[in-house]
């Protein structure tokens, strides 16, 4: 397995109980269960983005400043980026840095590998 464990999630757009935050915080949970090495959280943007719409490439702490760029017309949203971001601190608290970025559009061993490319959340 080369130390490489994959989480398949569900649909979040059918889930109406978890949601996609439910299957990021379930990512961390694991991922400091296992003590990983990291957690790649893939998502359909290239990773957490300023105001000015450009990609932060590292976050040291997750606090007031990072979660307010997951608002939207003042409010926070539910789930996407904000939900990435509890993940992200949940797994800061046992030291396991986090990568955020588009898998799709990347592929996995592109994002664990270059750092202009996703955002980096480690202390």
């Amino acid at each position: 397995s080369n130390g490489i464990f994959v989480l398949i999630n569900n649909n979040d757009a059918v889930d109406s109980e978890g949601g996609s935050k439910g299957n990021d915080i379930w990512a961390a949970r694991i991922a400091v269960a296992m003590n990983a090495k990291r957690l790649v959280i893939g998502t359909d943007v290239d990773g957490l983005l300023g105001k000015d719409n450009n990609l932060i490439k590292r976050v040291r702490e997750i606090n007031e400043n990072s979660m307010s760029l997951c608002r939207m017309d003042g409010k926070i949203s539910v789930g996407g980026m904000h939900a990435k971001l509890d993940a992200a601190s949940l797994c800061l608290k046992s030291h396991i840095p986090v990568i955020i970025g588009n898998l799709k559009k990347h592929g996995l061993v592109k994002l664990m590998d270059n750092s202009e490319i996703r955002t980096l959340i480690k202390k």
